[in-house]
């Protein structure tokens, strides 16, 4: 009985580390281990290649005498193989059944924990992306719990100035969106509840009010397919009166020009006058004049506002 009960309590381990490694959480070794045991090998080994010229290889036992079996497979790009060895007997065949259905867990395993390593390091890439907008970003449930949003959504609502976070009593619980301008706020519900009842992505305009400085400018966009039962929410947050930082050599580069023509866009993209930058700079009006002149035949524009515009919104509003 005490056997059976062991065995029982190996094969819950085995799927137990299964799961564990469909998880995400490589937990390789105690996987290797319980599938020694449960075969009564005294050894095993497991090589994965993932197919970039990366190799693990993991040993339990010994592998070096005795009988042995192999199985390896290739699958888009990386490989999988395993070996188990023991001494004292050769394996019946039904054992190399056996053995065989569990190399399959193990492939199915490996497979789940490849691709699962791949959405974590495209969703870093693309969360280091979505940080270079010059925006912020949330997204939401209907509730307006945050799953996710960028540090420049998170300066703006740390000020708790006409949007705000706030957990509710539990540490554990998403932090949520809080609308403290009771008219944006209603209004930002109800485009919620209209979006969940209807089948069409539209984007909506919310405008909110806050006791310092113009309103913030909300765009909610539902996100995912339309037959979702929770859907999510992409919410932008757009400061009027934050200012456009621009790193006047990324200008340089990007429109071909000269240094002091990159610092004088640099200056305008944030406000300054012509006037209240040649002072700055110790220049006459005139020689900014000239490079203004220049900057606008290089960027292909006629007026002043319209090179503001197309620096704030061109690449280089972007962040490096």
């Amino acid at each position: 009985m005490t056997g059976d009960f062991q065995v029982r309590n190996d094969w819950l381990e085995w799927a137990d580390h299964l799961h564990a490694v469909h998880s995400g959480s490589k937990e390789w070794s105690p996987l290797l281990e319980t599938l020694r045991r449960l075969t009564g090998a005294d050894g095993a080994r497991l090589v994965i290649d993932d197919g970039q010229a990366k190799l693990t290889s993991l040993t339990v036992g010994s592998v070096d005498d005795g009988y042995r079996q192999s199985w390896s497979r290739r699958l888009e790009g990386w490989g999988i193989s395993m070996v188990v060895v023991r001494t004292a007997t050769a394996f019946a065949p039904e054992e190399d059944e056996q053995i065989g259905r569990m190399f399959e867990q193990l492939c199915q395993a490996a497979e789940t924990d490849n691709e699962a390593v791949r959405v974590r390091k495209h969703a870093h890439e693309l969360r280091l992306a979505v940080e270079r907008m010059p925006i912020g970003a949330l997204i939401t449930n209907a509730a307006l719990d945050v799953h996710f949003l960028t540090k420049d959504a998170e300066g703006k609502l740390s000020r708790s100035d006409g949007l705000a976070l706030s957990r509710d009593g539990h540490g554990s619980r998403p932090m949520k969106l809080t609308v403290l301008d009771p008219r944006a706020s209603g209004e930002l519900q109800g485009v919620l509840q209209d979006m969940l009842q209807t089948d069409e992505h539209a984007e909506h305009m919310v405008s909110v009010a806050r006791a310092t400085g113009r309103p913030f400018g909300l765009l909610v966009a539902r996100l995912g397919p339309t037959q979702q039962r929770d859907p999510s929410f992409l919410i932008l947050v757009s400061d009027p009166d934050a200012p456009t930082q621009l790193a006047p050599d990324a200008l340089r580069r990007l429109y071909r020009l000269t240094p002091a023509e990159s610092r004088l866009c640099a200056a305008l993209a944030i406000g300054h006058t012509l006037k209240t930058y040649a002072h700055e700079e110790g220049v006459s009006l005139e020689t900014v004049r000239s490079q203004l002149k220049q900057a606008m035949i290089k960027t292909s524009t006629h007026k002043q506002a319209q090179l503001v515009a197309l620096l704030v919104t061109g690449p280089a509003a972007y962040r490096s």
